[in-house]
């Protein structure tokens, strides 16, 4: 998988947010956001999908 770096700016209450839900589920933040990231796309995609289907 090819990777592409970037920088965001997100408030700090959400930054703290990502940081507790990262330490839960034993991940780094940007594990963490690839993870909420990847969830998101797949539940569009589906929903895309059924949709279409219609």
């Amino acid at each position: 998988m090819r990777t592409h770096r970037t920088q965001i700016r997100i408030p700090g209450d959400l930054a703290e947010w990502i940081k507790q839900k990262a330490c839960q589920e034993h991940r780094s933040m940007n594990a963490q956001l690839v993870h909420y990231l990847e969830t998101q796309r797949k539940e569009e995609e589906q929903r895309d999908e059924t949709a279409t289907q219609k």
